[in-house]
């Protein structure tokens, strides 16, 4: 029988850690996604990956938020 988990109730990290998942970044991983695209400048790289760095950071380590009483909350993003 196969185990269904709901996206919103597992953290990335768990999933990485339960089934041994590993980021990729082989740039010939989708080949196909990458054929036939206009050329981006040296500059427009740099600023992706800065974005792509980011997004990954906020994936695994969402912020913590203040409430107005001063408690404080975990952002889910991202789910």
């Amino acid at each position: 029988m196969v185990n269904k988990i709901s996206a919103s109730v597992i953290p990335i990290d768990e999933l990485e850690a339960r089934f041994n998942l590993v980021e990729v970044e082989e740039e010939h991983f989708f080949p196909e996604w990458q054929t036939n695209l206009f050329e981006i400048a040296d500059t427009e790289k740099q600023m992706l990956d800065k974005v792509k760095a980011g997004y990954f950071n906020l994936l695994r380590h969402p912020p913590l938020l203040e409430h107005q009483d001063g408690s404080n909350c975990s952002l889910a993003i991202f789910r």
